[in-house]
């Protein structure tokens, strides 16, 4: 398991410094437009591909904008997300990457349950619902157990200009 974990986390990698050219590519509109990527889902052998951006619904709504790819590999049971931001600010803008590793709970044709215990520092879970027969999927984040904090929920959105 400790090499498929590995594998999983180097390919993660590669699609957050994906993400990240693409939202830095030269051709893109001039500050703060950003175009979310579509919302798209594939089968790729056993991996399920998911990819659009986040946008809050309860909670804190995170600052930038996102793109984010979710793969999840079901003989392993793990999906990985990579969450590439772009932050405008007066000086320029700022880029970051971020990957999660998530371990799947239940995957049927109709839904894919993960959780990255402990994926938002030492406390706080992640819990990703995908609905690929509806290129659709849900976010979730709290505390874990035993521990304080705000909770909140995002939905998968895509193919928007967001200024």
């Amino acid at each position: 398991m400790t090499l498929t974990t590995l594998f999983a986390c180097l390919l993660t990698a590669g699609i957050t410094a994906s993400l990240t050219l693409w939202l830095t590519f030269d051709e893109t509109p001039p500050v703060p437009n950003v175009l979310i990527p579509e919302r798209l889902v594939d089968h790729i052998g056993d991996q399920l591909v998911m990819m659009g951006g986040w946008i809050s619904e309860e909670g804190y709504q995170p600052p930038g904008r996102a793109a984010i790819e979710i793969r999840c590999y079901r003989e392993q049971q793990l999906c990985t997300e990579a969450v590439a931001t772009i932050f405008h600010h007066s000086k320029g803008s700022d880029l970051e990457a971020q990957t999660y590793l998530y371990q799947v709970t239940d995957w049927t044709d109709a839904r894919v349950q993960a959780v990255a215990a402990s994926g938002m520092g030492e406390c706080f879970d992640r819990r990703l619902q995908l609905y690929p027969q509806h290129t659709d999927a849900h976010l979730e984040w709290g505390p874990g157990e035993g521990c304080e904090g705000a909770s909140g929920s995002a939905m998968l959105i895509g193919d928007e200009w967001l200024d």
